[in-house]
């Protein structure tokens, strides 16, 4: 029957009249029927259910399917299907009659002509023939170009699904190409590609772009390219890629089928067994960084919009992807190089703070000496005033120090047991008598439910403390000053100290409140000429507060005064009896035959001073080569070894005291570390290379023997 359909057709009227022929004239209803069929857009025909022979085809049937003769009588599936020589498989002929043999409910389904290619949506059900017999009626919609609509739809969604994968795993971590093997197989496999590819461009020395296969994934049965020399490190130009290079630079995309491309494209891609081909710009930052695409190795495709603009999203993924890998890039360089200079700064300041510690523990040493001469009333409030000078310097360099370290990230807090009220005393005494003599009242208010003792950094706390109850006190000219303490417990051992300073002073104006924790910031330019300071003290006291898990915040009115209220997390503790502290006040000691290594003469002799006044036998050496050879041929009771010296320093020095290999060297000698390294962080150091104990200079006399004292004691109390 199929060589029949290539038969001249019929003419309008030829084909009316064999729509005609099956009705009866008598039969009105059927007559007006067909009128309706016939003007009907679907394809329409009718069929016995018994025998399959075609009973009626409308106009649309006959001119979709090519009809040039008269099928009445035949096989609907001879007519209607290609290659079919029985009942179609899909046939809904048992479906449309009841139990009781009468029509039942219409079926509804989609459907490929094998004849055509096209899709038509199939409405069948059973009627009652003019003739009696039962009929199968078939309205056949095309829908042809709407499945080719969800085809296109359907190929997008799942590049884009591809996609999707693609941006959480790139935009996630900045690695992207850690990825690029998975992402490339994502898109084959949705698009059903061949071969999946990015290339990348660069530049020569000369200046000449040229562009090289990153990565690729092919399909089983298709030859990769990765190794092909003619795509690595290739100038447009000499590919015969010119078009692409034009085309992709300006972010339009390359596609459709290479045997329509331009001769020298072909040259190279039929090569490698390329039927159609897409390609897709990838660019970062603005420029054009290479691109990506998919090769069809076994048909002349048509690349439907969907698939198209799926794979342009994957490529500015990767665009985004590869300016995020260069931002991380440039922040860790920046980090690195932040770091490199506050690695910098922290050693040209621990290096300034030596320099500057070193001949001022020499001023106030010798300001310390002529305390203990015979002076009169004039010189020695002369000596006050300089020894205030340089207590009010070494603050000073204290202070910049602390803000390095911290911002180095090298600050870290101790754990060690403390009584909150000492802390809180001390700092109320120390700073009382100031208040006093300005008429101001300072005053504490502890409350009484808080624990007695805790665990944490007293050091750190008091530094606080002394910061913002000093500033309060130096900017309140009348009025009071209070210390307000209060706190509650929190999950397991912690528990949150609150703590507010609030005073009647001149207060911050409402501008400058937010920079008043800035380094080297005063709330008021003219506060430097009328209070001095450095301004640091705010700021080290607000990043303390972070160490410490807390916070500081400041409010004021100018005119009326200031609070400041921060708080800290520690951890509670039981307090201490006096028998639980093993190392409590040490007996004051005599006659010692202490070894002293210090390479300034004018420290040298000041300490020498302090420690024959005390009743010591001193003798002093000036590097650490030095000292070992005088701990060769003498016996000491201790040895004051300075950290920075010269030819051997003092660190090498007490390596090699604590390493057992000089037989005549007592090992266990107590060293207590002399330093002006005095950042924090350096305690930890020196005691890692086994000294006792240390001090920073420049030290009071009372210091310096207290260290003494405790360092000998404990070193006594341990060998018993």
């Amino acid at each position: 029957m199929s060589s029949d359909r290539n038969k001249k057709k019929l003419a309008p009227e030829e084909r009316l009249a064999f729509l005609q022929k099956s009705f009866p004239e008598h039969k009105v209803g059927f007559r007006s029927l067909l009128q309706v069929l016939n003007s009907l857009d679907a394809v329409v025909y009718a069929t016995d259910l018994q025998t399959d022979e075609i009973l009626f085809l409308n106009k649309k049937a006959v001119d979709a399917l090519n009809l040039s003769t008269d099928y009445s009588g035949c096989k609907c599936w001879e007519v209607l299907q290609e290659g079919q020589n029985e009942r179609c498989p899909f046939c809904t002929n048992d479906l449309l009659l009841d139990e009781a043999g009468n029509p039942g409910d219409s079926i509804v389904w989609e459907f490929q002509n094998t004849l055509n290619d096209r899709w038509y949506l199939i409405q069948d059900r059973a009627i009652q023939w003019w003739d009696g017999r039962m009929a199968r009626l078939e309205i056949a919609t095309d829908i042809t170009s709407r499945k080719r609509y969800e085809d296109i739809l359907s190929s997008r969604n799942n590049i884009l699904a591809s996609v999707n994968r693609i941006a959480e795993r790139m935009l996630r971590e900045g690695d992207w190409k850690k990825y690029l093997d998975e992402t490339l197989f994502d898109l084959g496999n949705a698009s059903e590609a061949d071969r999946v590819y990015i290339f990348k461009n660069s530049l020569t020395a000369d200046g000449r772009l040229t562009m090289s296969q990153l990565q690729e994934w092919v399909s089983d049965g298709v030859s990769p390219q990765i190794e092909n020399p003619a795509l690595q490190e290739q100038t447009y130009e000499d590919v015969g890629a010119l078009r692409w290079k034009q085309m992709l630079s300006k972010g339009e995309i390359v596609s459709g089928a290479v045997a329509d491309f331009p001769e020298g494209e072909q040259a190279v891609l039929v090569p490698q067994g390329i039927k159609s081909l897409v390609a897709a710009p990838i660019h970062a930052d603005g420029e054009w960084w290479g691109f990506l695409g998919l090769d069809d190795c076994k048909r002349e495709r048509d690349w439907n919009y969907g698939e198209v603009e799926a794979l342009s999203t994957a490529a500015r993924i990767i665009g985004s992807a590869i300016v995020r890998e260069r931002m991380e890039d440039s922040m860790c360089l920046a980090n690195e190089e932040a770091l490199l200079a506050n690695e910098a700064k922290s050693q040209f300041l621990a290096n300034m703070s030596h320099e500057i510690r070193t001949p001022l523990n020499g001023v106030l040493a010798m300001v310390q000496l002529l305390t203990h001469t015979d002076l009169n009333e004039e010189q020695r409030k002369l000596l006050d005033h300089a020894k205030t000078a340089g207590g009010s310097l070494l603050e000073i360099i204290n202070d910049i120090l602390d803000l390095s370290r911290i911002e180095a990230g090298k600050t870290q807090l101790e754990e060690t047991y403390f009584e909150l009220s000492e802390v809180v005393e001390g700092v109320h005494a120390s700073f009382v008598d100031t208040a006093k003599l300005k008429g101001v009242s300072l005053e504490v208010d502890v409350d009484s439910h808080l624990p007695e003792a805790f665990i944490g950094d007293p050091a750190r706390l008091r530094q606080i403390l002394f910061n913002l109850v000093g500033n309060a006190v130096k900017f309140t000219p009348e009025g009071s000053v209070r210390l307000k303490v209060s706190g509650h417990a929190l999950q397991g051992d912690r528990y949150h100290l609150d703590f507010v300073v609030e005073d009647t002073g001149i207060g911050i104006p409402e501008d400058r409140l937010e920079s008043i924790f800035a380094p080297f910031t005063q709330a008021d330019e003219t506060f430097n000429r009328r209070f001095g300071g450095s301004g640091l003290g705010l700021g080290i006291a607000q990043k303390l507060c972070h160490l410490f898990g807390g916070d500081l915040n400041i409010e004021s009115t100018q005119g009326e005064g200031t609070a400041a209220h921060f708080w800290i997390t520690v951890l509670k503790s039981d307090p201490k009896t006096v028998e639980d502290d093993l190392f409590g006040a040490s007996e004051p000691l005599q006659n010692l035959s202490i070894l002293l290594a210090e390479d300034n003469r004018i420290n040298a002799i000041a300490a020498k001073r302090f420690l024959e006044m005390a009743g010591h036998e001193v003798t002093t050496v000036g590097n650490g080569i030095e000292a070992l050879d005088a701990l060769k041929k003498q016996s000491f009771d201790c040895v004051l070894m300075d950290v920075q010296m010269p030819e051997m320093d003092g660190l090498e020095a007490i390596s090699r005291i604590r390493d057992g290999k000089f037989p005549e060297i007592d090992s266990e000698i107590p060293i207590i570390a002399l330093t002006a390294h005095a950042m924090k962080g350096d305690r930890e150091q020196f005691l890692k290379k086994g000294a006792d104990s240390y001090i920073s200079k420049p030290f009071e006399v009372e210091q310096l023997i207290k260290v003494l004292c405790d360092t000998i004691g404990k070193k006594k109390t341990d060998e018993t």
